[in-house]
């Protein structure tokens, strides 16, 4: 089912993995999270920007610097636009 509620458990499964040094794993149930949010609340929804950020933290762990870095311009630049 593709519900928000259904977002946040991935998104509570994907932090889990995360604290267990399951990158892999916590950026599958992340990126899960991110789908169902762009799909329900749209791109510029603030949740998608916190979704976005969690999976910058995950492939930073991974030392995937780069995507990292594109994943939290991506959440910021959303907050700016929301949140002012």
């Amino acid at each position: 089912p593709e519900h928000v509620n259904v977002a946040r458990s991935y998104g509570n499964l994907a932090s889990i993995y995360q604290d267990l040094g399951d990158f892999e794993q916590a950026k599958e149930y992340q990126q899960r999270a991110l789908d169902i949010e762009l799909d329900k609340l749209g791109p510029e929804h603030v949740n998608v920007a916190t979704s976005y950020g969690n999976l910058a933290s995950i492939h930073k762990a991974l030392g995937d610097l780069e995507q990292a870095k594109e994943y939290q311009q991506r959440g910021l630049a959303i907050k700016l636009k929301k949140l002012g």
